[in-house]
């Protein structure tokens, strides 16, 4: 539903009911393996993971509300701002839980189902964790986004002044985003671990003169916490035990990365052609570098550099030059 009570402010309201059925590599594959290692009791044990399909898997179910205000006033022409306000509630999500988390649900937390996932040999030494896709008990995805944008021309502030310019700017604030697997309920937003942490933004300034783009891009995500479980403390701490291990500090800083883009359109025989350079993190920024107390040794993780590769860029400066031509 969308209501105008005025020119300049515009209404909306989306309330939905969804349905995902699991894909076939949910249901039937046959099994992926790879060597892994999980911590327990502070050491680091080798197996061998294997993440399989589950035919019984069943659908999963979302309630969603959305609700948003445009305002697009008439001075100054142009520009733009939304704010929207998202609830979503899904049950029965399609997922597997990681080597860690099966190992801690059996061992610490004693659920059986998982326990059943741990496969020794006759000597009591850990050979092999397997991974199934289930129906966890819900997901609770709660925020808001933020959208502004103004377009003009540079001559309506500078007289004389040739070409237009394009400003956006795009935010979104995790409230909450919590995952039950029927053992543990884990809330991500604030935790830049993963893929929700507070802030995620995005910003772009484009400036376009004749046949020539130029255009400046920033990335970036607010400071947070490495897990919202986790316990910061320097003496006197409690008994270090998954979900809530002790750790000195619980932070991690946010980042910025910017890209930049120029191009130039031109004919050539006839029809239309541009060639453009492309410049990822144009700073060279080094990604922020994560350490967790519970996973030291385990999931592989000292195979490969110690960050959020969703959030952060890995790569430091990249470049990339081409063409373009329609025919």
């Amino acid at each position: 539903m969308t209501y105008q009570p005025w020119d300049d402010v515009t209404l909306r309201l989306t309330e939905s009911h969804d349905i995902r059925a699991p894909n076939l590599s949910e249901l039937y594959d046959a099994g992926t393996a790879r060597t892994n290692a999980v911590a327990i009791n502070g050491a680091s044990v080798p197996f061998i993971q294997n993440l399989q399909g589950t035919p019984t898997v069943g659908p999963e179910e979302a309630d969603a509300t959305g609700v948003g205000v445009i305002y697009q006033p008439s001075f100054p022409p142009g520009f733009a701002i939304s704010v929207d306000y998202y609830d979503i509630d899904v049950d029965g999500v399609i997922n597997f839980i990681g080597a860690q988390n099966v190992a801690d649900a059996c061992l610490i937390f004693k659920v059986q189902r998982y326990c059943d996932n741990l496969r020794y040999d006759s000597n009591g030494v850990l050979q092999y964790i397997d991974l199934e896709y289930e129906n966890l008990n819900s997901l609770l995805s709660e925020g808001y986004d933020i959208e502004t944008s103004y377009n003009f021309a540079l001559d309506d502030l500078f007289s004389g002044a040739p070409g237009d310019v394009s400003l956006r700017y795009m935010g979104t604030h995790y409230v909450e985003n919590t995952t039950d697997d029927g053992v543990t309920a884990t809330n991500s937003a604030g935790s830049n671990t993963g893929s929700t942490p507070d802030w995620v933004y995005r910003f772009t300034a484009r400036y376009l003169l004749d046949s020539w783009t130029f255009n400046l891009t920033g990335r970036g995500h607010s400071d947070g916490v490495i897990d919202n479980d986790y316990i910061e403390c320097s003496s006197n701490c409690p008994a270090s035990v998954a979900p809530n291990f002790t750790i000195n500090d619980n932070s991690i800083d946010g980042e910025w990365f910017f890209d930049a883009y120029v191009s130039r359109q031109f004919t050539l025989g006839g029809s239309s052609a541009e060639v453009f350079v492309s410049v990822k993190n144009l700073f060279d920024t080094d990604p922020v570098l994560i350490a967790t107390p519970s996973n030291q040794g385990s999931e592989n993780r000292p195979a490969y550099l110690p960050v959020n590769r969703g959030l952060m860029d890995v790569l430091g400066r990249t470049y990339r030059l081409g063409m373009r031509y329609e025919f």
